[in-house]
């Protein structure tokens, strides 16, 4: 399912921000709704994921759900229930 535009400015906004703040040789940011494999028939999906660049290396990235756990995970949700 596609983002409404204010979900899709929220994660552009947290994008930019995220990626001028922190050390881009020490961490990866996905965005785009990025797989995370837990275990069998566990998967989640989040808006933003901020990995550390020693366990997300060049060699455990390839067209399946990400399997190593992210340091930071972001989920906008912008119709929120309280």
């Amino acid at each position: 399912m596609g983002s409404s535009d204010i979900q899709a400015f929220i994660i552009s906004f947290i994008h930019w921000f995220v990626m001028s703040a922190i050390d881009r040789k020490k961490y990866r940011m996905l965005t785009s709704g990025p797989g995370l494999h837990l275990g069998p028939n566990e998967n989640l999906a989040c808006d933003v994921m901020i990995y550390d660049r020693d366990g997300l290396t060049n060699d455990r990235i390839n067209v399946k759900y990400v399997d190593v756990p992210p340091l930071v995970a972001i989920e906008v949700d912008v119709r929120v229930e309280l």
